[in-house]
């Protein structure tokens, strides 16, 4: 808390700096000046964006994916597709392994219903999962909702968000920030009759699945973007500082917890921790892959994923932005830094790796992971 006189020393700080900047604008719009600051107003992005020759990729990596000639007409074969019913962690399950699934060969729209907020700064990234034919999602507002997934009817909504201008109240009043520009991010997964919800509020929640009712709320000391896993009585999730947490599914207290590196700049995306057996992988902003014994929260083993190749200075990014997969013993793990690799989910021994650099999950099929690069390119690979 702050108190009142540390209050003002830093309000009169304050003052004093956007008085600089009213100067210092001298022609230009001293609210743009100052707005800027905390994030800058509706017409920052056409004001301060740059030419399009000056422009830098932050995918561009110094790799290129090439098939391998000694493959060259092999045949590819992936399990006998099955229907899937439920999706209730994002990723699909706890391992995020769920091979061949069936689908029509003609995709058509069978209903369409508003599911909540989100605007061009504040993305809509939350992944939806389903359970017992009912669709759970988050929106940008901290808002879940439940809906039938035969009729796209809503069965119910709750609100989570704090008030912004109690918790984030300086930011609040000089740049107007609205709820979804902060609480945008996080998601939602299912156990045991109860949907768990991270929020980039900075907070983890837990409601019951048929009512929406909130059960408990437990606070985090920053920004929760990506979304939960909850496997065997335990939620686990990843903060924007990248702490790893453990809760109690129950209770909501605090079982666990790591502290891996701190990096200043990360992916917005939807990754989330996999867990199979008695063990936990999560994935890390600095490309680092933890396996973690999921009752205690013993370290296992670790193994760091990042760069092999000159990279621009904005795409040295290592984040490992897609989930992690679990499949008969082996941890399947890309980095945007160009590392695919399979881990012994043991030992922690890798057992063969690619230069691939992505985003996205890969996706096991039996004996071949299909994976996108961030060039958009699709790659199959032989386990």
């Amino acid at each position: 808390m702050i108190r009142v006189s540390n209050w003002r020393f830093c309000l009169r700080n304050l003052l004093a700096v956007m008085a600089f900047l009213l100067i210092a604008s001298c022609g230009s719009n001293p609210i743009s000046a100052v707005t800027g600051i905390f994030g800058g107003g509706d017409d920052e992005k056409g004001d301060n964006a740059p030419e399009e020759d000056d422009r830098i990729s932050i995918l561009a990596l110094d790799l290129e994916v090439t098939a391998d000639p000694r493959y060259a007409g092999a045949k590819v074969t992936i399990p006998p597709s099955y229907v899937n019913q439920s999706w209730p962690q994002p990723g699909g399950e706890a391992d995020h392994t769920l091979h061949h699934i069936g689908a029509t060969l003609e995709f058509k729209t069978l209903w369409k219903t508003d599911i909540g907020d989100a605007s061009e700064r504040a993305k809509l990234t939350s992944p939806p999962i389903v359970v017992s034919n009912r669709i759970y999602v988050l929106d940008a507002e901290a808002k879940v909702s439940s809906i039938d997934a035969e009729t796209g009817k809503r069965v119910w909504r709750t609100e989570l968000a704090p008030d912004i201008k109690q918790r984030f109240r300086l930011r609040e009043v000089l740049s107007r920030t609205k709820a979804a520009e902060i609480g945008f991010g996080g998601g939602v997964a299912f156990d045991q009759g109860r949907i768990f919800v991270t929020s980039g509020f900075g907070f983890v929640a837990a409601l019951d699945a048929l009512s929406g009712e909130e059960i408990w709320r437990f606070e985090t000391s920053s920004a929760v973007r990506t979304p939960p896993t909850a496997y065997r009585g335990k939620v686990y999730f990843t903060t924007n500082t990248n702490e790893f947490i453990a809760l109690n599914q129950e209770t909501g207290e605090k079982e666990w917890t790591f502290q891996s590196f701190e990096e200043a700049a990360r992916f917005l995306s939807a990754s989330s921790p996999a867990a199979a057996g008695d063990l936990v992988v999560a994935p890390f902003s600095s490309g680092e892959v933890v396996a973690f014994i999921a009752d205690t929260g013993r370290s296992v083993w670790n193994e760091t994923l990042v760069s092999q190749t000159r990279l621009t200075a904005l795409a040295s990014l290592n984040d490992i932005a897609g989930s992690p997969v679990i499949d008969r013993g082996l941890v399947f793990v890309v980095s945007h830094g160009g590392r695919l690799a399979a881990i012994d989910i043991r030992t922690g021994k890798v057992a063969w790796e690619a230069s691939i650099a992505s985003l996205q999950m890969p996706w096991v099929a039996g004996d071949f992971i299909f994976i996108v690069s961030v060039d958009g390119e699709l790659a199959c690979i032989s386990r």
